[in-house]
């Protein structure tokens, strides 16, 4: 339900050609920083946790089957 006012846009296309006509194309890309600021440490950290499970895991159980998946 939208229970603001309505869109001035009657589909995607339209809104982004609108707002790059009247704000110029870089205002297609408003937001991008903050958002991989938000996004990059997140992503950073759940490599770098994986690949430390990972090599945990590989370390106790693959000793056994004598078999490591790189």
């Amino acid at each position: 339900m939208n229970a603001g006012k309505a869109s001035p846009y009657k589909n995607l296309f339209q809104a982004m050609v609108i707002i790059a006509r009247e704000e110029g194309p870089l205002a297609l890309y408003k937001g991008w920083t903050p958002a991989f600021v938000r996004m990059a440490p997140q992503t950073i950290l759940t490599f770098i946790f994986l690949e430390q499970f990972r090599n945990l895991y590989w370390d106790r159980h693959a000793t056994k089957n004598k078999v490591r998946y790189e």
